[in-house]
């Protein structure tokens, strides 16, 4: 790991040296693991709090660090490290949670003096972990001169070193904004989990897990999926259920889309009959040379589009969850507000002051809400320019859809104030669809009246829909607690042995796990579970782990490693109901690996280990 710090007079950090890299759990964390050793020179409780300044300046929404606390001000300062390179890859979708662990702290008196501080994080992927320290190390060695100069120079280098680092980061950031939350929910609710390939995590162990890939989950209908991923067909089969669907046609061509257009009558709309999340979507279209240019629009991401009746109302997201309400928002495109006064170009400049698109500039380089040619398509419709000044109250639209991405905004709206025949039709589509998770967008003239007075109108379905997290946050926490039966854990149990005798105690294995009441044991050979073995053999007894708690056949394991493969690996799970130590041969315990590898369980096993005779399976004794 490099030190890219600023030219500065004193370096707090010195250096830092990756020591292991565990491809499990270890030190007590609830992802794979890197154990670091730093070296830290003298400082003082308020270079401390200058770093923290410092950070503050850089990070946007740099989080809390009340609950960082640590034992000194070397501690503190380390968890502070980790606590704003893990935020840093938060925000980009990157899902690091867990606190660090400090292993170790000592003075080193040799020459000069500086602490050795050796400390485990956890990681998503390893380089994106240790990119961002580098920096986070590079400003804290930077914030002592900052400090005292107040220096523009040294804020806008690392300012733009930051700008490099996201876009470096950013090309691992393919887990999606859904799948970040669901981690972040499980971490909180101490549900194990595994990313099995990018958005495709597993939550929970054994028999008690669930997959999911963003939203979608092992429990999703496939054919409802593909359903939902096609407007065409989706509307066919509602109107077959008798609910109310969007008039809209296939086209072949631009002259085909025209005709359709010119026999609906302005306005219509233009949408890709299989794409979501609003792409390649244009509503409000008033004449054809405006549906002309977003007709073409579309055609550049999808050869299939829909031309659209337009329908007058307020865009709705209901949001279902197995057959329940559980969110329902209201989207309103990107638009201004007039005053009387100002003019729609100083409007714009108001808006876009806003947190909410400079936190996503601040995140993304890019403002979402800015006077482009939508936003002059717009305004020209309606005999507009930049310079006109709007009325008092009145609205003018910037955009042609709501999407946040475009500059639209979302509020939520209690369920409570919404009627009841509006929600019951968002959940008989998605039980019609076989969808457990399911965002109904509604076009709506007032939410609070049934869709059957309003002419209301289903738009269409997404079976992997954005939940989003900033205004409900707690909901990515009850599609989980729903999900995932006994916050996904299963009674485990780990067996240290030695690799030298696994094949002579192979046929007592099953013996054991039933002792210990397990339908399931894994070794370095493979897992068996109902006597069976699953599989073929494995590159360690780690990997054969990591298997057996996918399966959803395993009721209660016995994970059996060798000593040096949980020091090479770390372990599969974060926590063992038991720990048991297979005494064989005498001087087994006498060995330092050994003893190396019973410190490191103790992280993750509140008992002390059984030594159990390797011939008998009866306990010898308890180490303390």
């Amino acid at each position: 790991m490099t030190n890219n710090s600023i030219v500065s007079q004193k370096n707090i950090v010195k250096s830092c040296q990756v020591l292991h890299r565990f491809e499990g759990l270890a030190f007590g964390l609830d992802q794979p693991t890197i154990l670091c050793e730093l070296r830290i020179f003298n400082f003082t409780e308020e270079e401390l709090l200058g770093f923290e300044n410092l950070v503050s300046r850089l990070l946007d929404d740099p989080g809390t660090r009340t609950s960082l606390g640590g034992q000194n001000l070397v501690e503190r300062l380390v968890k502070r490290l980790h606590f704003w390179s893990s935020r840093l890859q938060q925000q980009l979708n990157i899902p690091v949670f867990d606190s660090c662990t400090v292993v170790q702290i000592e003075l080193d008196s040799k020459g000069e003096d500086f602490w050795r501080c050796r400390f485990a994080f956890p990681y998503a992927i390893s380089e994106t972990s240790i990119k961002a320290l580098d920096w986070i190390f590079a400003v804290c060695n930077a914030s002592v001169e900052y400090s005292q100069s107040n220096s523009q120079e040294i804020l806008e280098q690392l300012a733009k070193k930051l700008v490099l680092l996201r876009k470096a980061l950013d090309y691992y950031s393919n887990f999606g904004t859904n799948t970040i939350h669901l981690q972040r929910a499980a971490h909180e609710l101490d549900i194990p989990r595994h990313t099995l390939a990018a958005k495709n995590c597993c939550y929970g162990l054994g028999k008690n897990s669930r997959w999911f890939v963003s939203t979608v989950t092992d429990q999703t209908s496939g054919m409802g999926v593909m359903l939902a991923g096609n407007k065409l067909a989706t509307a066919k089969v509602l109107a077959k259920h008798l609910l109310p669907v969007p008039d809209h046609r296939l086209v072949c061509d631009e002259k085909d889309a025209i005709k359709v257009a010119s026999r609906m009558g302005y306005p219509v709309v233009v949408k890709p009959a299989d794409k979501d999340q609003g792409e390649g979507v244009f509503a409000g279209l008033n004449s054809e040379e405006s549906f002309l240019k977003a007709y073409r629009a579309a055609s550049e991401v999808s050869n299939r589009i829909l031309v659209e009746r337009h329908y007058a109302g307020q865009d709705y997201r209901i949001t279902v969850l197995h057959g329940r309400v559980i969110k329902i928002m209201v989207r309103t495109p990107g638009r201004i507000i007039g005053n009387g006064k100002q003019s729609v170009a100083d409007l714009v400049k108001v808006e876009q002051s806003r947190e909410q698109y400079q936190s996503a500039l601040r995140r993304t380089g890019k403002m979402r809400l800015q006077l482009d040619d939508e936003a002059l398509g717009l305004l020209e419709e309606r005999g507009l320019n930049t310079e006109s000044v709007p009325e008092e109250g009145q609205i003018v639209l910037l955009r042609r859809k709501s999407n946040i991405s475009t500059g639209g905004i979302h509020n939520v709206i209690p369920i409570d104030n919404v009627h009841k025949d509006n929600c019951e039709l968002a959940i008989r589509v998605a039980t019609i669809l076989g969808l457990d998770i399911a965002g109904i967008d509604l076009i709506l003239k007032d939410i609070k009246h049934s869709w059957r007075e309003t002419n209301g109108v289903i738009l269409e379905v997404n079976a992997q829909p954005q939940i989003g997290f900033s205004q409900t946050p707690e909901i990515f926490k009850e599609i989980l607690q729903h999900a995932v039966p006994e916050d996904g854990k299963i009674p485990l149990h780990l067996g240290l042995i030695n690799h030298k005798t696994l094949a002579e105690f192979a046929p007592q294995c099953n013996r054991l796990a039933q002792q210990l009441g397990c339908n399931g044991y894994s070794t370095a050979d493979g897992f068996w579970i109902k006597g069976e073995q699953r599989g073929w053999k494995p590159p360690s007894a780690f990997h054969s782990g990591q298997g057996i708690l996918l399966d959803r056949e395993l009721e209660s394991g016995l994970i059996l490693m060798s000593p040096r493969e949980i020091l090479q690996f770390g372990l599969p799970a974060r926590q063992f109901s038991t720990f048991s130590v297979l005494e064989a041969p005498p001087l087994f315990l006498d060995n330092e690996v050994v003893r190396q590898a019973i410190e490191f369980v103790k992280y993750h096993c509140d008992l002390s280990p059984t030594i159990i005779d390797v011939d008998s399976l009866e306990a010898i004794n308890q180490l303390i």
